[in-house]
């Protein structure tokens, strides 16, 4: 289901060059040949330094410093450029999921072997990263047999700010939180995944979202979305809490691939058939479906790999054929801006997006590298700015040097739209 129709956006030429076309065009009049636009952006890869051109997780620490988890370890960007963390430096786990900054400076780092808490300048004899045991860790290894088949893949890491600091972790094999005791160690609770009718389920957890009232919905593969309540939710099996499905597999239209409650409350789901507005019922203790955005809606792809938000209330989506922002998502008026290879992007699955303090944009792929796309330079107008959308005809800069364009309608009636800075208005 969808509020209202959805206005698509491309990025644009920029306005000088828009006016440059115009006046070539009106001198000669000839057109000048056509030129494929893109988008301001560079491109990252091993080249440059970084650990790996698979790109899963961006985040931006208090520092400014951008930490992106690569599948052959974790790399910081200053600016100019990498500094790397692999095995080497006791970070066990090729591909880094999850990057999360602690109020003391201190990081939680999740790999394909688990959680580790990184200090950047450990005291004297300690290592940069310690691993953290966790209840869904795998069977330590017999001697004489194989090791376990199944590795604990910490896929989202969340740190839920309630008055204890409890963290919490998902992985391949269920979820925990941690919290300190009184002698400052941090302690694992597992949490149980139950049914309709209390049966447990084995989930593969792949994000986490405050339900605003003191709850955390857990995101998975395969079984839908759960919600979790300690302490006081009620008992789980051998000490752990119960999370207790809220929707499921089925009508979400498939697997949950990220969640993310937003500025203004709105919870949203990055899944494989969309973003999709998720509602709470409160009388029936489940969600609904709202709004939904795929390929139909302007998204370079129905398959949503992540999702964020910007320091404005947008929402970033990276799909697997490109990215995009959605404005004024879930409201009248949405509006859909898409960014794939026709604007330069490198091909291939982008798999993680995140934006800076700066403004910047930024998409990690699945194989193509790390691309950054600068806030200005290529500006989109439509018919919400003024522009009135009929047949172009022509463009150019009126007394005062002010970009106009020149539209005609389906009556042949002649409409000039100059831009004021802000908008166009007819003259």
């Amino acid at each position: 289901m969808r509020d209202a129709p959805t206005a698509t956006r491309r990025f644009a030429l920029p306005r000088v060059a828009c006016a440059l076309l115009a006046a070539a065009t009106l001198a000669t009049g000839v057109a000048p040949p056509a030129l494929a636009h893109r988008l301001p952006l560079r491109v990252y890869t091993v080249v440059d330094g970084l650990a790996r051109d698979s790109v899963r997780c961006i985040v931006e620490d208090s520092r400014g410093f951008l930490w992106f988890g690569t599948d052959e370890g974790l790399s910081r960007f200053d600016g100019s450029e990498f500094r790397n963390y692999d095995e080497k430096d006791g970070l066990a786990g090729s591909s880094v999921r999850a990057v999360l900054e602690q109020d003391d400076g201190t990081y939680w780092v999740g790999t394909n072997a688990g959680l580790f808490r990184f200090e950047p300048r450990p005291q004297p004899g300690r290592p940069l990263f310690e691993r953290v045991p966790l209840p869904t860790d795998p069977p330590a290894p017999v001697p004489g047999e194989p090791p376990p088949d199944r590795s604990t893949e910490v896929l989202a890491i969340v740190l839920h700010r309630d008055p204890v600091g409890r963290l919490w972790v998902g992985s391949t094999r269920g979820a925990a939180y941690l919290e300190r005791d009184a002698s400052g160690a941090w302690r694992a609770t597992p949490v149980a995944f139950v049914d309709e009718r209390g049966g447990p389920l084995e989930v593969v957890v792949r994000g986490f979202a405050d339900d605003g009232r003191g709850g955390v919905l857990i995101g998975t593969r395969w079984w839908g979305v759960f919600r979790a309540t300690p302490p006081g939710g009620g008992a789980g099996p051998a000490g752990s809490i119960p999370a207790r499905r809220w929707i499921t597999h089925d009508e979400m239209g498939g697997d949950v691939r990220a969640l993310l409650r937003d500025r203004a409350g709105r919870l949203w789901a990055a899944s494989v058939s969309g973003l999709i507005e998720l509602r709470p019922d409160e009388a029936a203790g489940r969600l609904r479906r709202g709004a939904v955005y795929n390929r139909e809606d302007g998204l370079p792809d129905g398959s949503v790999q992540a999702l964020a938000e910007t320091a404005d209330g947008r929402l970033l989506l990276a799909t697997d054929a490109g990215a995009a922002v959605v404005e004024r998502a879930g409201e009248p008026g949405v509006r859909v801006t898409a960014i794939d290879r026709s604007d330069g992007l490198p091909p291939g699955i982008q798999a993680s997006v995140a934006e800076d303090t700066a403004g910047n944009l930024w998409l990690g792929s699945a194989g193509a590298g790390l691309t950054r796309v600068a806030p200005h330079g290529l500006s989109t107008y439509d018919a919400a700015d003024g522009l009135a959308l009929e047949r172009s005809v022509g463009a150019l800069l009126d007394a005062d040097g002010r970009p106009c364009f020149v539209t005609r309608s389906a009556a042949l009636r002649v409409i000039v739209s100059c831009f004021d800075g802000e908008r166009f208005e007819a003259v």
